[in-house]
């Protein structure tokens, strides 16, 4: 069944809310600095987070039985809370946000759909605001481009553009690299100028990526590939294989290029002192009481030991610091989360291949990030919020949209657009 009701405005829709929420957090960091958790930044949090539920709450209609789960989330994390923080208000916020976010997805807008016209739009704004990003590094950081391969250390070299870290600005360009490929495949009749955009932005994109230095998005980006590879089919893969054999040789034949992708790039497979963190969050969690075993330490106390012990509020591993967190409890509903998302995915294979594989990618993508990196599912830091948006809450939207028969809308039809024509690569 395909929609054939009139075209909803793109500002009114889900995906505009999304990069609006995060391109006001970019805007911030760009022109603001990188201080966070002042008075000014917990205030525009509160007011993006209140913008976010307003939004839905517009759009209400039906409350899904998943809102029970949640409140029950809500109740331990409270009970965490309450047992182990001195609150203030950016703390307040830190536990409060995962529920409000989750309440408003998965209770208030289970059902809502993201179409295939304004999922285009969505993709088209990623794009554009970390192609501004990218072109900001470029000129103002145009010494780390020229001077890359005389290096002879990646720390401190970084790439980050105006971001606060390098594995932040990877992360955006890693899904402006997979909006690139989105827009490409779904834009029926796609002029040559548009079609050159694309791959031009592709190129600067990875090449800012290679730069970051940020080995936890190159591998997020390599476990996409081969996801698509595994389990993709049409010209993409053909040419996922390509360039993957062509960038091998190429790296293998230039002694000066394999020196600097294994040396400096991928750092000598050094671990950066992420055991020495691992192993102290395993002392950490196997010293506490059974209370916070089963329930965590809270989110202050664990950002104050390990900051004071070891000059890092964070483990590196996003798995950990739930652990931690919000204990035993926590660490089993994220994993359950990333299972029943995977779950999801491979079912929706069965109805679109592309898209299923992509969104596949994604999820696995973001469960191999955040091996390596604190960036976690349904909680308030920027790159949280968007490494959730993009691999989790847009896809889910779209995968119900598909499942509808909505995707597709009257538009489409009217301009004889395919969605499931393919725009190949030249």
């Amino acid at each position: 069944m395909i929609n054939t009701s009139k075209t909803q405005p793109f500002r009114k829709s889900l995906a505009f809310l999304f990069v609006v929420y995060w391109t006001v957090l970019v805007i911030w960091q760009n022109f603001g600095g990188t201080a966070a958790r002042t008075n000014i930044d917990v205030v525009i949090k509160i007011a993006l987070l209140l913008y976010f539920v307003f939004f839905y709450i517009q759009r209400y209609k039906k409350m899904s039985a998943k809102i029970l789960v949640i409140f029950f989330l809500g109740v331990i994390l409270l009970f965490t809370a309450i047992e182990t923080e001195t609150f203030s208000l950016s703390m307040v916020i830190s536990y409060v946000y995962p529920i409000l976010f989750l309440a408003m997805v998965y209770g208030v807008g289970d059902s809502f759909v993201i179409t295939k016209k304004h999922f285009l739009a969505f993709c088209n704004w990623i794009i554009a605001v970390t192609l501004y990003a990218a072109l900001y590094a470029m000129i103002f950081c145009w010494d780390q481009f020229t001077g890359a391969l005389s290096l002879s250390s990646a720390y401190g070299n970084e790439l980050c553009s105006f971001f606060v870290s390098n594995h932040e600005y990877g992360l955006y360009l890693l899904s402006a690299i997979v909006s690139c490929f989105l827009c490409l495949r779904f834009t029926h009749a796609i002029s040559l100028k548009r079609r050159i955009y694309y791959i031009v932005a592709l190129g600067i994109f990875f090449i800012n990526l290679v730069l970051t230095f940020s080995r936890t998005t190159m591998l997020s980006l390599a476990v996409f590939i081969a996801i698509f590879v595994l389990f993709g089919k049409g010209s993409l893969k053909k040419w996922f294989i390509f360039l993957t054999i062509v960038g091998a040789v190429v790296v293998f034949i230039a002694p000066q290029l394999s020196n600097f992708v294994f040396s400096i790039v991928l750092k000598g497979n050094t671990t950066a002192g992420r055991d020495v963190l691992y192993n102290a969050a395993f002392d950490y969690y196997t010293n506490g009481t059974i209370f916070e075993k089963i329930f965590g330490f809270g989110i202050s106390n664990t950002r104050n030991f390990f900051e004071n012990t070891y000059a890092h509020a964070s483990v590196h591993n996003a798995y950990l610091q739930i652990l931690l967190y919000y204990g035993a409890f926590g660490l089993t509903a994220m994993v359950l989360f990333l299972f029943s998302q995977f779950i999801a995915c491979i079912k929706f294979i069965k109805k679109d291949r592309y898209l299923g594989t992509v969104f596949l990618g994604l999820v696995i993508s973001a469960s191999a990030m955040m091996i390596t990196n604190t960036t976690i599912v349904f909680t308030s830091p920027i790159d949280s919020y968007f490494m959730t948006m993009f691999m989790f809450v847009v896809p889910k939207y779209v995968r119900n949209a598909v499942h509808k028969g909505v995707f597709v809308e009257s538009v489409d039809i009217e301009n004889k657009e395919s969605v499931w024509g393919e725009c190949r690569l030249p």
